[in-house]
């Protein structure tokens, strides 16, 4: 799947623990779109500046700057971007990465969206 999908999110690194980093900056002139896909991990996007309708689950959620969206694995979305500049970070991580930051009870079951300052941007 992450094949698919290395041409609209652009730079793909894969860590020493088998997770992915996706950084993102782009500049269009024309809306552009991430195909609805699942991963089998846990996805964050940190949106710094970017103005986006995301499909969770047949839902359209209109997301912005300053905006974070979390997903647990399998959870179906997708994404339609304006034109004009786009920077966004995505952050993929397994169970076990999970429970190492979050404790060993830890569980997302359902997708949600936080908005975040500078500060705790930095942070994450």
């Amino acid at each position: 799947m992450l094949e698919d999908l290395r041409d609209s999110l652009f730079k793909v690194e894969e860590l020493s623990d088998n997770t992915f980093r996706i950084d993102t900056s782009r500049h269009d002139q024309e809306q552009w779109s991430v195909v609805p896909h699942f991963h089998e991990q846990y996805e964050i996007l940190l949106y710094y500046d970017i103005k986006t309708q995301c499909m969770i689950n047949g839902t359209e959620v209109n997301i912005g700057g300053g905006q974070a969206v979390f997903f647990p694995p399998y959870v179906i979305h997708s994404f339609e971007v304006d034109a004009g500049r786009a920077e966004y970070t995505v952050i993929q991580f397994t169970q076990a990465v999970a429970e190492r930051f979050f404790g060993t009870n830890w569980k997302m079951n359902e997708p949600f969206i936080c908005t975040y300052n500078q500060e705790l941007y930095q942070q994450i």
